[in-house]
């Protein structure tokens, strides 16, 4: 029909150009009055023609996409309303036909193919914005694509019953997985309203407790979890839901964490039965799963006691008896714990013994049954040395001997000074180098002074504070730990002899 039209535009044209020369030529002979009229009408015929046929071309191709779309023809229909000047986001007829069209694949059970159809028309025909709501195109309409948007909505819902149904069969496939995924991407549509989430929702919940049931029948047990824990974190996951995934859950933690007890991968083992214990206290499995908390923290306390990880055996043994206690282990734990607390003393003593006092105590104090304890007192009850280094400024004197003694004060009569140096109880020899050891010492609170003696005068000497007139060197001799003075020195003081 197009190619029609112009083919009788260009006839007019060059008749009308014919009749123009030969009016204009005067030697011709005139047509007469009847040749003109005819001539006109011809010219006239060809023109309307043209432009008529030019006018009824869109109407054809519309005609002709029907036509297609009647008989099922989708791709032919598309293409002749596509040429008669349907575009998207506005047709109406491109929108119901390629609906039609999945609802076609959709009805032979060509749901993928379906789902690529009903995708199109959701994602290329959309509502007009407000501020276009005037204009107008031919077929293209605001009230066509008001009209495309009905079709919008009928892909929207037949997308998620196709949905739907991808997810029901690979349910009966018992093919789960796939239908987990189907269902969830589903209920992230935009346009899955509340019907389609109260749908959507159920199924999910049936399914995931049914790969759950799958895994537990199948004894893997850890896939179980992977299912059941995200299916009760789930908002939709009512009263009803957890009281079918509970108990599986349950079963699976407790399945698992014997697995890890008898593996000797006790801290997972610890975590399973735990879970059980927090998040499921009325299972079944729940007064086991206690027990089991506290074979697996006796376990891993005796794990990290062979390791010399004293300080976190500690705390594995006392869980055990602050929280798990156990009678038939009872006193195998009371041993282990005399173990850990010796080895971080010991450990703890290596560094710095002051601090390694209150293990010692602890041991003497609760664990007097067991060897460690024994031990512990023995050291506490053992008397330390008194050890430092004395430097001498006093060129005239030469000091031999220093003594512990108490009672000490600045401004003692000479008398008494010396009476104190006298009865001393404990004195040693300053070496050569000005070392000097105390051995056994009791423990108090000793003040320091030295003696010199040079054959005709004795003197002694120890330095005080001129405000306070206590002692400078004061040895506090506790349990167990030597006591270093460090640098004593005679710099400043009070002097008698």
């Amino acid at each position: 029909m197009s190619q029609a039209s112009v083919a009788a535009l260009i006839i007019g044209v060059v008749v009308a150009i014919g009749w123009l020369i030969r009016t204009s030529i005067r030697t011709i002979v005139p047509a007469s009055k009847i040749r003109r009229i005819i001539a006109t009408v011809f010219l006239l015929a060809l023109v309307i023609f043209s432009g008529w046929a030019r006018a009824a071309q869109g109407t054809i191709h519309q005609w002709q996409g029907q036509s297609f779309e009647d008989q099922k023809k989708w791709p032919q229909a598309i293409n002749e309303y596509t040429f008669a000047g349907d575009v998207e986001p506005t047709s109406t007829n491109l929108a119901r036909t390629y609906t039609s069209w999945g609802l076609a694949f959709k009805n032979n059970h060509q749901y993928n193919d379906a789902l690529k159809k009903f995708t199109y028309v959701i994602e290329h025909f959309r509502t007009p914005d407000t501020d276009k709501a005037t204009q107008t195109n031919g077929n293209n309409s605001i009230s066509g694509l008001i009209n495309a948007e009905v079709w919008v909505q009928k892909a929207k819902s037949l997308d998620i019953e196709t949905r739907l149904i991808l997810a029901q069969q690979s349910i009966q496939a018992k093919n789960y997985k796939e239908a987990i995924s189907a269902i969830d991407s589903t209920l992230g549509l935009a346009y899955c309203d509340n019907g389609c989430k109260q749908r959507a929702q159920t199924t999910s919940i049936d399914t995931r407790i049914a790969l759950a049931q799958q895994n537990v029948q199948a004894k893997n047990y850890k896939e179980a979890i992977n299912t059941l824990d995200p299916t009760l974190s789930l908002p939709y996951c009512d009263a009803n839901c957890k009281q079918r995934a509970q108990p599986l859950d349950a079963t699976s933690y407790y399945q698992v964490g014997n697995s890890q007890l008898q593996s000797k991968d006790y801290t997972n083992a610890i975590s399973s039965f735990k879970n059980i214990l927090n998040s499921f206290p009325s299972a079944k499995e729940t007064k086991n799963a206690r027990a089991n908390v506290s074979k697996a923290l006796l376990g891993l306390g005796e794990q990290q006691l062979q390791h010399k990880d004293y300080s976190s055996a500690i705390d594995s043994f006392n869980e055990i008896v602050k929280t798990y206690p156990d009678p038939a282990k009872t006193r195998q734990v009371h041993g282990d714990l005399s173990k850990s607390i010796m080895g971080l003393g010991q450990t703890t003593r290596s560094k710095s013994c002051t601090d390694s006092i209150q293990y010692y105590k602890q041991l003497a104090n609760d664990y007097k049954d067991t060897p460690e304890g024994q031990q512990a007192q023995q050291e506490l009850n053992t008397p330390p040395d008194v050890k430092g280094k004395f430097v001498n400024t006093e060129s005239t004197y030469s000091f031999s001997q220093i003594a512990l003694v108490q009672g000490l004060r600045g401004k003692l009569p000479q008398g008494e000074l010396f009476n104190k140096w006298d009865t001393a109880p404990y004195k040693t020899d300053i070496q050569a180098d000005g070392s000097f050891d105390f051995q056994g010492i009791p423990q108090g609170t000793y003040d320091l002074m030295w003696y010199a003696n040079n054959g005709s005068v004795e003197y002694v000497e120890f330095i005080y504070s001129t405000t306070s007139l206590i002692p400078e060197y004061v040895a506090n001799v506790g349990p167990m730990c030597t006591v270093d003075m460090g640098k004593v020195s005679n710099v400043t003081g009070y002097t008698s002899y």
